[in-house]
């Protein structure tokens, strides 16, 4: 098998292609994943913690951050040992917000798995599972 060339192709179909559901049209991705992190994993995390458990530089968090602090949706407040640092807080506004949009994703996804099946459901997952080196358990 060249997997060259079907990599090549999976590209150029993938290109442009729409996206199996859409993002919240009021925020930045970076937003929505800080929002998730902090409503659902862990709430009361330093900026530093986002940056690294997202993945973001601490520059694309600071601005993600005032954008979600003008929303309403977290608070910021200086760490009261060490003032270099930033507590983020998800709000009542933002969690509201945040379940709103995991219901919207988890309607999504569901739909797109009962359009492929049980089958191609599982297969898909168990794929997913082998790209990401998640251990089924």
């Amino acid at each position: 098998m060249d997997y060259r060339k079907l990599a090549e192709q999976f590209m150029i179909d993938s290109f442009g292609a729409e996206p199996p559901f859409t993002p919240p049209e009021d925020m930045s991705k970076g937003e929505a994943g800080i929002l998730t992190y902090l409503s659902f994993f862990h709430n009361n995390v330093l900026a530093g913690e986002l940056s690294k458990q997202l993945r973001l530089t601490s520059g694309r968090i600071a601005i993600a951050l005032k954008g979600l602090e003008r929303k309403g949706y977290v608070k910021r407040k200086r760490d009261e040992k060490d003032h270099r640092k930033v507590i983020v807080t998800v709000t009542p506004k933002g969690k509201e917000h945040a379940t709103k949009q995991k219901e919207h994703a988890l309607n999504s996804v569901e739909a797109i798995l009962k359009h492929l099946g049980e089958e191609d459901s599982k297969e898909f997952i168990r794929l997913f599972h082998k790209i990401y080196g998640i251990s089924d358990k």
